[in-house]
């Protein structure tokens, strides 16, 4: 969580679980989408933004479908139909843009629990075109997409459980890095 100062009060924040699903056992996050309010950022020089997810548990990662959808509408499907068939649990995981160097997701083998995994968005399997209540595709699999775009606005991260049997939960939200040049 975040803590800020208020004269003698101090102000704990701390992140919400988010289902996976929400309800049910297939479908979307329980805040769907989750969102995350940017301002103040300057707007212009965006170099690299990175997307942050903490404590990811899920008993087949690989139903999950995760969209970033920026204030400028770009689209950009961080993980689609990875990390197999393995539970993965307490593992945090942080996507950069493709020319960093960072391996996709696993599409088979396991997502490493209880660690941080650095990972390039990958969409494998059928190309998502449609996560339900999200917006339309096509989606980018490029956080490049995002480059010199106005940070500030509203983020939304959708994540979307698409096949019946399996649960789980971000246990400690999600979170943006904004590098400008």
């Amino acid at each position: 969580g975040e803590t800020l100062w208020l004269g003698p009060a101090v102000l704990s924040v701390y992140p919400l679980p988010i289902a996976i699903p929400g309800a049910g056992s297939m479908g979307p996050a329980q805040r769907y989408p989750a969102t995350i309010r940017v301002r103040g950022e300057p707007t212009n020089g965006l170099s690299r933004v990175e997307v942050v997810l903490r404590n990811l548990r899920h008993a087949y990662p690989a139903d999950l479908d995760i969209l970033l959808v920026s204030p400028s509408g770009a689209k950009i499907m961080l993980m689609s139909d990875a990390g197999g068939s393995s539970a993965v649990t307490n593992a945090t995981l942080v996507f950069h843009p493709w020319w960093q160097g960072y391996p996709y997701p696993p599409e088979t083998d396991a997502i490493p629990s209880d660690w941080t995994s650095h990972y390039t968005p990958k969409n494998y399997g059928d190309q998502e075109t449609q996560v339900p209540g999200a917006p339309q595709g096509p989606y980018s699999t490029e956080l490049n997409d995002l480059l010199g775009t106005d940070p500030n606005g509203v983020w939304q991260l959708f994540i979307y459980d698409d096949k019946i049997g399996q649960t789980g939960v971000l246990q400690d939200s999600w979170s943006l890095q904004f590098f400008y040049q």
